[in-house]
């Protein structure tokens, strides 16, 4: 008889509050790969440097912004992180997409 493994089962929400878990079944951001947290620097500093700044202007539906800010965050690769890698894209998984 072929012996049964059984995968961790990640606990999604807050059910780590009510619930018996073990440490390796919570993601925190230590988790994070280096990569990850580069990725996650680079999008947080274009987000407070570029976007928040401007928010009235984008809310404002000024087009003009809203197409030079979407050029800048391609020029970071802001917005390959989904496409995969054979359209493209970076092919990066979700909890770097996030």
């Amino acid at each position: 008889m072929a012996a049964k493994t059984e995968a961790v089962q990640f606990k999604s929400g807050g059910r780590f509050l009510t619930t018996d878990v073990q440490t390796d079944e919570v993601f925190t951001r230590e988790d994070l790969s280096p990569a990850q947290q580069m990725f996650g620097r680079i999008a947080e500093d274009f987000m407070s440097t570029e976007v928040i700044p401007r928010e009235q202007e984008i809310y404002g539906k000024d087009w003009a912004l809203t197409r030079e800010l979407l050029l800048k965050a391609g020029e970071l690769d802001l917005l390959r992180v989904d496409i995969p890698e054979a359209y493209g894209g970076l092919g990066l998984d979700k909890v770097s997409s996030a």
